[in-house]
């Protein structure tokens, strides 16, 4: 057995009665686990090989350490580290933007001031450069102003342009968007080593699936709350809230198998593979109108949306006068 959970799940306690049980767990690591163990492993992953799994871009890699869950009882976790290409990519343009501010922001401290001379000028760029983070630097040159008065020989002004490292950039970006998980399952072992006891053999992508997985149930969840509005209903008694909270059920459950099958035939909606979620949205605007003079139903919408309606209920089976109110003759 097999428990994934988000990052609540990873308790020092939690994690100790699962392994007595003899379970294997998956979950995300939080910021705050046991020993600062997130930030270790994406220190150690900012210098690691990760590698492609996916043509969408997704790079992992893993490791082992050692964890004191409790006092006197050390535990080997294995922890996996995974980001998405095009996350960081992302990550790299807002990142790369908001430098850009801060260097300008140094940059202003330093307008209007004038110097005497060309070392005080360089003297006074020296006592905050301790503050410039590995982000950005400057090349920093000086510029000579001569004055019109007779009394003064002019003054010198720091002329500074910003220059943004990529490379630190992208260290953030990274560290930014790599997801860490932990988790007490075995990696593969290479043919003819000895596999330990109770083997539980899984590959990092393998991880990563077990992980993902979690999604399904947290969207049904969301689902069940605010997407059949769940959230906004009162009821007075247990009994009923057991009624509703069947009825609702029953009724995500069919979106979900009305998903798989969407997905199955690969249907698409404005190019999107096509969800039960998304079809309710845009079907929001249709009405159905009945013409007593041709004894007929027309759909009034979105033409992307009622050009593929019978295709949708051919899809569930679904009889679609049924479906409409109306049987006919």
């Amino acid at each position: 057995m097999i428990m994934v959970g988000d990052c609540k799940l990873p308790t020092a306690g939690n994690i100790c009665r699962m392994i007595d049980l003899g379970m294997g767990f998956v979950s995300k690591c939080a910021e705050n686990f046991k020993g600062d163990v997130r930030n270790k492993v994406l220190d150690w992953a900012s210098s690691a090989v990760f590698h492609r799994v996916s043509r969408k871009g997704l790079l992992l890699t893993d490791t082992h350490l050692d964890v004191e869950l409790t006092e006197g009882r050390t535990e080997r976790l294995r922890f996996v580290a995974f980001r998405w290409e095009g996350k960081v990519r992302k990550a790299i343009e807002r990142i790369t933007e908001r430098v850009k501010e801060e260097a300008i922001g140094f940059m202003e401290r330093f307008c209007g001031m004038r110097f005497g001379t060309e070392k005080a000028a360089m003297k006074e760029f020296g006592k905050h450069s301790d503050s410039i983070p590995d982000t950005y630097s400057f090349r920093v040159s000086t510029r000579f102003y001569e004055s019109m008065s007779p009394d003064s020989k002019g003054w010198w002004e720091l002329d500074l342009v910003p220059l943004i490292s990529d490379s630190a950039v992208r260290r953030l970006a990274e560290r930014e968007q790599t997801v860490v998980l932990v988790t007490n399952l075995d990696h593969p072992i290479s043919e003819g080593e000895e596999p330990p006891p109770m083997y539980r053999p899984k590959s990092s992508w393998d991880v990563v699936k077990l992980y993902n997985s979690e999604y399904r149930v947290e969207k049904s969840f969301r689902f069940l709350k605010s997407g059949v509005g769940m959230n906004s209903v009162y009821l007075q008694t247990p009994s009923r809230e057991n009624a509703m909270m069947f009825v609702l059920s029953i009724a995500v459950l069919i979106s979900n198998i009305a998903d798989a099958v969407f997905k199955h035939m690969d249907l698409r909606l404005k190019g999107r593979t096509l969800t039960m979620y998304n079809l309710a949205y845009e079907l929001q605007t249709t009405i159905v109108t009945y013409s007593r003079s041709e004894n007929t139903l027309r759909l009034m919408g979105p033409a992307d949306v009622t050009g593929m309606y019978f295709t949708y209920t051919d899809a569930l089976w679904i009889d679609p006068q049924l479906l409409l109110g109306y049987a006919g003759e």
